[in-house]
């Protein structure tokens, strides 16, 4: 890994949604997601989330695993989805900002796992 220093913007913020999605993998109500993510940022990076089947875990890539549910954004639009920022989907989908595939409701349920989720929203 490079110096924080050296990082680019966009590396860091990139860094810090990992840690984001690593910490929900974390939590012990990862089981109530019942669903994989597969998450794609233009320029910045690409994961797959697996909360179900064999292998769990944080993959920086796009892999082979059933996925329930995906997104495209830019990595500020994603951040602030993570962290309870107020969105207008409508604008953003308007805008081509985001895209998005799948139940909804395994993204809401796996950011419901993000420890002090609910303390970044105020």
């Amino acid at each position: 890994m490079m110096p924080a220093m050296s990082q680019t913007p966009a590396q860091k913020r990139a860094l810090g949604l990992k840690q984001l999605f690593e910490a929900a993998l974390k939590s012990p109500k990862l089981g109530t997601v019942k669903g994989n993510l597969l998450v794609f940022v233009p320029n910045v990076a690409t994961w797959t989330l697996v909360t179900t089947g064999p292998r769990p875990g944080l993959r920086d890539l796009a892999t082979d695993d059933e996925i329930h549910f995906a997104i495209c954004c830019d990595d500020f639009l994603l951040t602030q989805l993570m962290t309870g920022v107020e969105v207008d989907f409508e604008q953003c989908i308007a805008q081509g900002r985001i895209k998005l595939e799948g139940d909804v409701g395994v993204f809401v349920r796996y950011i419901g796992c993000i420890p002090d989720a609910a303390a970044h929203h105020s």
